[in-house]
């Protein structure tokens, strides 16, 4: 009788384990943008000083671009890290390439894209990290919802 009732109990065990709903991680999808403006009030004067093209010259619409002089810390492949609000790291990841957005005389736009896999979802508060820079403050929802970090104006 004893073997049964152990016998019984084990689907139930099985049932509690599975019950557990809370993710072990979580993945962070985001992006980063680049904005140089000619003739901003920002002191962007020159869009070729911040964002480059592939080819190192003045870019156009859908090409690959780099961060360059006060923005050469956002790059293609740059790390991503995330953090709690105590600067413990809670999951890494990369820059994509940088794609130009827009162009002509009026500014243009870099985008870069980045997933974060594996990131421990028990923190309170995040901190997204882009090169040397640290982001604003998100909760794991807002985090959930995808970071958009722009530099410049």
């Amino acid at each position: 009788m004893k073997k049964l009732a152990a016998l019984a109990a084990l689907p139930l065990l099985a049932l509690a384990a599975c019950g557990d709903d809370k993710p072990k991680t979580v993945e962070v999808n985001g992006s980063m943008t680049l904005h140089a403006e000619v003739g901003d009030s920002s002191g962007i004067e020159d869009q070729t000083q911040y964002i480059s093209g592939s080819n190192g010259t003045e870019a156009a619409k859908g090409d690959k671009c780099d961060g360059s002089g006060g923005f050469s810390d956002i790059q293609s492949g740059g790390q991503v890290t995330i953090t709690d609000d105590g600067g413990k790291t809670m999951g890494l990841g990369n820059l994509s390439a940088g794609e130009l957005q827009s162009d002509g005389n009026y500014g243009n736009d870099c985008r870069f894209t980045f997933t974060v896999k594996d990131v421990d979802p028990s923190a309170k508060y995040y901190k997204v990290k882009i090169g040397h820079r640290d982001g604003p403050t998100y909760t794991l929802d807002d985090l959930k919802k995808g970071p958009a970090l722009t530099l410049g104006d």
